[in-house]
């Protein structure tokens, strides 16, 4: 038989407390990671998204400058974009009549996993006026 005397081993306990340590770490790893992957998609979506919104705002400035009021401008509505359904509505609010200015208060918000996410853009637009 051997001896066992000047051999040091881990204890069972030892190796428990080492693979308890690594799980922690490891979980938080990957929480950072989907973490760090649902902020790229929600960025990516802000960026599609972004173009879309300045062609509402620009289309409603340019029916403001026309008609003098959003009149027959649709100012709510859904579309899709990759698969994701958006809701969309557009607010205009008379802030100076002398001037004709105008804010334009555009929303999206979509549903992603559990949370709604919005996106709200504004924008100032004033009555062109032949003088």
């Amino acid at each position: 038989m051997m001896s066992r005397i000047g051999r040091r081993s881990f204890t069972l306990i030892e190796v428990l407390v080492c693979v308890v340590i690594l799980s922690v770490g490891i979980t938080l790893v990957f929480q950072s990671f989907f973490t760090c992957l649902n902020a790229f998609n929600r960025y990516t979506t802000y960026l599609n998204i972004m173009p879309w919104m300045s062609e509402q705002l620009w289309q409603a400035e340019d029916e403001i400058n026309r008609a003098g009021t959003l009149v027959s401008y649709n100012n709510q509505g859904e579309f899709s974009y990759e698969g994701k359904k958006f809701s969309w509505q557009l607010v205009s609010s008379l802030i100076d009549k002398e001037e004709g200015l105008y804010r334009l208060d555009l929303t999206v918000s979509w549903q992603e996993a559990t949370k709604l996410m919005t996106i709200n853009r504004y924008a100032y637009t004033t009555l062109k006026q032949n003088r």
